[in-house]
Protein backbone atom coordinates (compact mmCIF):
# COMPACT_ATOMS: atom_id res chain seq x y z
CA UNK A 1 0.00 0.00 0.00
CA UNK A 2 1.52 3.58 -0.92
CA UNK A 3 0.21 7.15 -0.09
CA UNK A 4 0.43 9.63 -3.28
CA UNK A 5 1.21 12.96 -2.54
CA UNK A 6 -2.29 14.03 -2.98
CA UNK A 7 -3.26 11.80 -0.49
CA UNK A 8 -4.84 8.70 -2.03
CA UNK A 9 -4.15 5.46 -0.85
CA UNK A 10 -2.97 2.82 -3.83
CA UNK A 11 -2.33 -0.94 -3.82
CA UNK A 12 -0.45 -1.70 -6.51
CA UNK A 13 -0.16 -5.62 -7.43
CA UNK A 14 -2.12 -8.50 -6.29
CA UNK A 15 -2.00 -12.14 -4.85
CA UNK A 16 -0.39 -14.09 -7.50
CA UNK A 17 2.81 -13.37 -9.04
CA UNK A 18 2.08 -12.89 -12.63
CA UNK A 19 -0.10 -10.22 -11.96
CA UNK A 20 0.93 -7.28 -14.08
CA UNK A 21 -1.05 -6.64 -17.30
CA UNK A 22 0.29 -2.60 -17.87
CA UNK A 23 2.73 -0.77 -15.70
CA UNK A 24 4.86 -2.69 -13.09
CA UNK A 25 3.28 -0.01 -10.45
CA UNK A 26 5.16 -1.92 -7.24
CA UNK A 27 8.69 -1.34 -8.86
CA UNK A 28 7.24 1.71 -9.82
CA UNK A 29 6.77 3.31 -6.53
CA UNK A 30 9.91 0.97 -5.21
CA UNK A 31 12.41 2.72 -7.66
CA UNK A 32 11.50 5.69 -7.24
CA UNK A 33 12.62 6.16 -3.78
CA UNK A 34 9.86 7.88 -2.41
CA UNK A 35 9.68 10.82 -5.21
CA UNK A 36 6.31 9.15 -6.10
CA UNK A 37 4.28 8.12 -3.08
CA UNK A 38 5.04 7.00 0.72
CA UNK A 39 4.92 2.95 1.19
CA UNK A 40 2.78 2.17 3.91
CA UNK A 41 2.75 -1.82 3.68
CA UNK A 42 4.33 -4.30 2.10
CA UNK A 43 3.99 -8.34 1.85
CA UNK A 44 7.54 -10.10 1.66
CA UNK A 45 7.80 -13.80 0.49
CA UNK A 46 9.85 -15.49 3.28
CA UNK A 47 12.31 -18.37 2.21
CA UNK A 48 13.49 -20.54 4.83
CA UNK A 49 17.56 -20.84 4.49
CA UNK A 50 19.05 -23.45 2.20
CA UNK A 51 20.28 -26.77 3.81
CA UNK A 52 23.44 -26.05 2.31
CA UNK A 53 25.71 -23.49 0.92
CA UNK A 54 28.65 -23.72 -0.90
CA UNK A 55 31.23 -21.06 -2.75
CA UNK A 56 35.06 -20.85 -4.14
CA UNK A 57 36.83 -17.27 -5.03
CA UNK A 58 39.55 -17.52 -7.97
CA UNK A 59 42.23 -15.17 -8.65
CA UNK A 60 43.49 -14.91 -12.15
CA UNK A 61 46.63 -12.68 -13.21
CA UNK A 62 44.76 -11.72 -16.39
CA UNK A 63 41.72 -9.94 -17.55
CA UNK A 64 41.11 -12.82 -20.41
CA UNK A 65 41.41 -15.81 -17.59
CA UNK A 66 38.60 -14.23 -15.42
CA UNK A 67 36.57 -13.70 -18.54
CA UNK A 68 37.04 -16.89 -20.17
CA UNK A 69 36.34 -18.56 -16.19
CA UNK A 70 32.66 -16.12 -16.24
CA UNK A 71 31.88 -17.93 -19.76
CA UNK A 72 33.01 -21.47 -18.33
CA UNK A 73 30.51 -20.87 -15.57
CA UNK A 74 27.48 -19.54 -17.76
CA UNK A 75 28.28 -22.38 -20.05
CA UNK A 76 28.31 -25.03 -17.71
CA UNK A 77 25.12 -26.88 -16.83
CA UNK A 78 25.45 -25.04 -13.34
CA UNK A 79 22.77 -22.34 -11.53
CA UNK A 80 24.96 -20.25 -9.51
CA UNK A 81 23.47 -19.04 -6.71
CA UNK A 82 26.08 -15.47 -6.99
CA UNK A 83 28.42 -14.68 -9.63
CA UNK A 84 30.82 -11.63 -9.23
CA UNK A 85 33.70 -10.70 -10.90
CA UNK A 86 36.31 -7.64 -10.03
CA UNK A 87 39.43 -6.49 -11.15
CA UNK A 88 42.18 -3.51 -11.72
CA UNK A 89 45.50 -3.29 -11.33
CA UNK A 90 46.33 -5.71 -8.73
CA UNK A 91 44.55 -8.83 -10.51
CA UNK A 92 41.30 -10.19 -11.43
CA UNK A 93 38.57 -12.05 -9.09
CA UNK A 94 35.79 -14.00 -9.28
CA UNK A 95 33.01 -15.39 -6.63
CA UNK A 96 30.76 -17.70 -7.25
CA UNK A 97 28.64 -20.49 -5.16
CA UNK A 98 25.42 -22.25 -4.96
CA UNK A 99 22.97 -23.28 -2.53
CA UNK A 100 20.50 -25.41 -1.93
CA UNK A 101 20.03 -29.42 -0.76
CA UNK A 102 23.39 -31.09 0.07
CA UNK A 103 23.14 -33.03 -3.45
CA UNK A 104 22.30 -30.17 -5.52
CA UNK A 105 24.92 -28.16 -3.93
CA UNK A 106 27.20 -31.04 -4.47
CA UNK A 107 26.64 -31.33 -7.77
CA UNK A 108 26.85 -27.87 -8.66
CA UNK A 109 29.90 -27.50 -6.82
CA UNK A 110 31.58 -30.28 -9.26
CA UNK A 111 30.24 -28.00 -12.07
CA UNK A 112 31.12 -24.22 -10.70
CA UNK A 113 35.09 -25.92 -9.51
CA UNK A 114 35.52 -27.32 -13.18
CA UNK A 115 34.66 -23.58 -14.45
CA UNK A 116 37.21 -21.84 -12.61
CA UNK A 117 39.53 -24.35 -12.98
CA UNK A 118 42.27 -21.92 -14.07
CA UNK A 119 42.40 -19.72 -11.11
CA UNK A 120 44.13 -19.76 -7.55
CA UNK A 121 40.66 -21.25 -5.99
CA UNK A 122 39.45 -20.97 -2.36
CA UNK A 123 36.47 -22.99 -1.32
CA UNK A 124 34.40 -22.17 1.62
CA UNK A 125 31.42 -23.59 3.05
CA UNK A 126 30.40 -20.07 4.70
CA UNK A 127 28.90 -18.12 1.56
CA UNK A 128 27.45 -15.66 4.42
CA UNK A 129 30.48 -14.91 5.12
CA UNK A 130 32.61 -14.75 1.53
CA UNK A 131 29.46 -12.26 0.03
CA UNK A 132 30.41 -10.29 3.32
CA UNK A 133 33.86 -10.19 2.29
CA UNK A 134 33.67 -9.72 -0.79
CA UNK A 135 31.51 -6.44 -0.31
CA UNK A 136 33.82 -4.74 2.42
CA UNK A 137 36.54 -4.52 -0.20
CA UNK A 138 36.35 -0.93 -1.51
CA UNK A 139 38.61 1.29 -3.34
CA UNK A 140 38.91 4.73 -3.93
CA UNK A 141 38.47 5.62 -7.28
CA UNK A 142 41.24 8.22 -8.63
CA UNK A 143 37.88 9.86 -10.90
CA UNK A 144 34.62 9.30 -11.79
CA UNK A 145 32.09 5.75 -10.78
CA UNK A 146 30.46 4.70 -14.27
CA UNK A 147 27.74 2.15 -14.37
CA UNK A 148 26.41 -0.22 -17.37
CA UNK A 149 24.49 -2.79 -17.72
CA UNK A 150 24.91 -5.05 -20.66
CA UNK A 151 24.08 -8.76 -22.02
CA UNK A 152 26.11 -10.88 -19.27
CA UNK A 153 28.04 -12.40 -22.47
CA UNK A 154 28.84 -8.80 -23.29
CA UNK A 155 30.85 -8.12 -19.67
CA UNK A 156 34.53 -8.46 -21.62
CA UNK A 157 33.90 -6.89 -24.76
CA UNK A 158 33.08 -3.50 -22.58
CA UNK A 159 35.77 -3.70 -20.35
CA UNK A 160 38.02 -4.74 -23.44
CA UNK A 161 41.30 -2.39 -22.92
CA UNK A 162 39.85 -0.27 -19.63
CA UNK A 163 42.83 -0.43 -16.85
CA UNK A 164 41.22 1.00 -13.86
CA UNK A 165 39.18 -1.11 -11.07
CA UNK A 166 36.46 -2.30 -11.78
CA UNK A 167 33.30 -4.58 -9.69
CA UNK A 168 30.67 -6.30 -11.81
CA UNK A 169 27.56 -9.01 -11.20
CA UNK A 170 28.54 -10.98 -13.68
CA UNK A 171 25.37 -13.26 -13.67
CA UNK A 172 23.20 -10.37 -14.60
CA UNK A 173 25.64 -8.34 -16.53
CA UNK A 174 25.90 -5.33 -14.06
CA UNK A 175 29.22 -3.17 -13.82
Amino acid sequence: TAALSGGELIRPGGRVVKNVAGYDLTRLLVGSRGTLGVILEVALKVKPLPERAWGVTARFDGAEDLWRAVAAVLDARAFPSFLEARGGPGGFELATGAEGGSEQVEAQRALLRAAVRGGAAAETDDVRGLLAAWARVSWDPPGMIVGASVPRRRLAALLAGHDGAFTAAAGSGTV
